[in-house]
């Protein structure tokens, strides 16, 4: 008997598609509106702005992934101190784990650790708090520091996602900063509400 079958392959078992939720590439690109806060001695500082921030992903389980990240933010404060400007960009290692799995909806908590570039300038701000007013950039050493994050990302097509989520950046440090040969303290950090789109290489 003749199998109604003969001469054709066995067709390949269903493979897995390119998924949010399986194992491959991504970049998540985001804008974020930041509070920040930050000290330059004697002076506290504090602003709201917009940070862009990026993410280049690999997804290797369901339920993690590990990435790259960088976020950029530029303040600054004009009170009747003085004023005073912060600069931070982040170069990170974290990882995002995903609870729910496979979903059109996908809650996830991410955190990391890395190098964070920092600028400062003042304008006629007495930072040492002695009634001398101090002008200029300061020179400001890079240290590391961390993140938190968590949000949502919503599912619109096949190979692309738009994404909120929250983000709070700290030192973990305290940088050495002077001004005109003069030490002072600086410090610096920034929660962040984040709107962006994922898209699946």
């Amino acid at each position: 008997t003749t199998d109604p079958g003969a001469g054709r392959a066995t067709l390949p078992a269903p493979a897995h598609g390119r998924d949010f939720l399986g194992g491959t590439w991504g970049l998540k690109l985001g804008i974020g509106w930041a509070k920040a806060n930050w000290n330059v001695g004697q002076v506290d500082g504090s602003d709201s702005t917009f940070v862009p921030s990026a993410s280049l992903f690999y997804k290797p389980t369901d339920h993690l992934d590990v990435n790259l990240s960088g976020l950029f933010l530029n303040a600054e404060d004009e009170a009747g101190a003085g004023t005073t400007k912060a600069e931070m960009t982040r170069l990170a290692v974290g990882v995002r784990y995903w609870p729910v799995g496979d979903s059109r909806i996908n809650p996830h908590l991410g955190c990391g650790i890395g190098y964070y570039l920092l600028g400062g300038e003042t304008e006629n701000a007495d930072i040492s708090g002695n009634g001398q007013v101090a002008s200029g950039p300061l020179a400001l050493d890079d240290v590391p520091g961390a993140y938190l994050e968590g949000g949502i990302a919503w599912q619109i097509t096949d190979n692309f996602f738009i994404n909120t989520d929250l983000s709070y950046d700290l030192l973990l440090s305290s940088p050495s900063a002077s001004i005109g040969g003069e030490e002072t303290d600086f410090d610096v950090d920034a929660l962040s509400v984040n709107l962006g789109a994922t898209f699946i290489f």
